[in-house]
């Protein structure tokens, strides 16, 4: 059995989400030079991609947890609290 890498990323309302339940959404990969293979790297990456600047990732994600279509806006203090 291989030893986990990477830490996960626990937002800050995790245990008391606004969704009533704490959600979990798991990832399968990090992609990236090998100097980027840190124990941290998940918690940078959010930080900086869902809650600092968007990404279509985070954003879709935040939509999809919100019931907010495709077409819909989510700004950027919204997407940030999701995560």
């Amino acid at each position: 059995m291989q030893k986990i890498v990477f830490e996960p990323w626990v937002g800050r309302n995790y245990k008391n989400s606004r969704f009533g339940v704490p959600v979990l959404v798991l990832g399968e990969s990090h992609y990236g030079d090998e100097s980027e293979t840190r124990p941290t790297v998940t918690i940078d990456v959010v930080h900086r991609l869902a809650q600092t600047k968007r990404h279509p990732f985070f954003t879709k994600v935040s939509k999809i947890l919100l019931g907010i279509d495709q077409n819909g806006w989510i700004d950027d203090r919204t997407r940030g609290e999701i995560w």
